[in-house]
């Protein structure tokens, strides 16, 4: 595919339009664009939004819609780094990195647009939607991210960083630019909800790493955020007060659409000592096991055999 890319870039006419519909063929079967970091100019477009906006459309290749998602000034030292760590990333439950891409100074992560959103809309929008199968879904592609040699840590792991696909299947998305977490008066506020205690326990303006196990924690904050159907400590509305609860172990209640099986799932993710948090496979060996209980539930329910 590098290859069909660089003949694209250096034909005209009909020449490039055979390439440009070869490489489209390819994207529609593999979800992947060559490894160039860059993709130029005349193979994506903006088409609503850009400048400031932290995300905007595009298409790519002038017919596959994508999201270009502004990389901050802040993260922009080392980026390219990240991004050849992102395109070597295969997995059906991880979004994929089409690349880096340019726009007036403004640099934009691109990735595939994903036609359900995320996973806390798309169960408002269909609340028969079994929670077990898109929290299993998103476990394997935590399983496959943390069994890379080296682990690749998330670091920002919450609802709306599950996109569901046109077939209504969840993938990982929006992981951290990087591997340290900046302290701002004990943690970062838009995030408290679902990062674990001991990010937010560090002095303002220290950094500390995130790592599995605290990817493992936000994990159970999402267990519990898709069976309420809303935030965790959905009715505290200030920072302070729920960033003073996590670091004290105060766990939110536990709602009635949660079974005792999956409480407890979410009490060993959330467990305030890293070491005692499950490991991402065994937390797919767990949501494996509450699946096919409630499939053998259904089959008994219904009569069949």
């Amino acid at each position: 595919m590098n290859s069909l890319q660089t003949d694209m870039r250096h034909a005209e006419g009909l020449e490039r339009q055979y390439y440009v519909e070869l490489l489209s063929k390819l994207y529609v079967a593999c979800r992947y664009y060559p490894s160039s970091f860059e993709p130029g100019e005349d193979e994506i477009r903006v088409t609503k939004g850009g400048g400031k906006d932290e995300e905007s459309e595009g298409l790519l290749l002038g017919r596959h819609r994508v999201v270009m998602k502004r990389v901050p000034e802040r993260d922009r030292a080392g980026i390219e780094q990240k991004a050849a760590e992102w395109k070597q990333l295969r997995h059906p439950n991880v979004v994929p990195f089409l690349g880096l891409h340019t726009i007036d100074s403004t640099m934009y992560i691109v990735s595939p647009w994903m036609e359900n959103g995320d996973a806390p809309r798309y169960m408002e929008r269909n609340p028969d939607t079994d929670s077990r199968r898109l929290l299993l879904q998103a476990a394997e592609g935590l399983k496959y991210l943390h069994g890379l040699s080296p682990a690749v840590v998330h670091g920002n792991l919450r609802g709306s960083n599950i996109l569901i696909d046109g077939a209504g299947e969840a993938h990982l998305a929006g992981m951290e630019f990087s591997p340290a977490v900046q302290a701002e008066t004990g943690g970062l506020p838009s995030t408290s909800r679902w990062q674990a205690p001991e990010l937010l326990k560090s002095r303002a303006g220290q950094e500390v790493l995130v790592t599995p196990a605290s990817d493992m924690f936000s994990f159970g904050r999402i267990i519990l955020e898709l069976s309420q159907k809303d935030v965790p400590f959905a009715k505290i509305k200030d920072d302070a007060a729920i960033l003073t609860r996590v670091t004290s172990g105060v766990s939110p209640a536990r709602p009635p659409s949660i079974d005792a099986r999956l409480w407890e799932l979410y009490k060993e993710c959330c467990h305030m000592r890293p070491e005692r948090r499950p490991s991402a496979e065994v937390l797919v060996v767990r949501l494996q096991s509450l699946c096919s209980k409630k499939a053998r539930t259904s089959v008994s329910l219904f009569g069949w055999k």
